[in-house]
């Protein structure tokens, strides 16, 4: 656990220098969209996009879903 803190400290770091770095706001909204594409994109390809919720397809109307999950959760 104490490594999993660590790493993302570290990111946090990198991010915060990346965002200081930035001079405008446009700069730091592309950098975050680059990094959202770099996530969704490392997520496929790791396989780790079948586990995310992120990455499921919403049904046309989210209450059946919820509905649906309330019943599953309660037996």
């Amino acid at each position: 656990m104490p490594s999993l803190v660590k790493k993302w400290q570290s990111i946090q770091k990198e991010l915060d220098e990346e965002e200081k770095s930035s001079s405008s706001d446009e700069d730091r909204e592309q950098l975050n969209k680059k990094s959202i594409e770099e996530w969704k994109q490392q997520q496929l390809m790791t396989g780790k996009a079948s586990k995310n919720a992120n990455f499921e397809a919403l049904p046309e109307d989210w209450r059946q879903r919820l509905k649906k999950r309330k019943v599953t959760n309660s037996t």
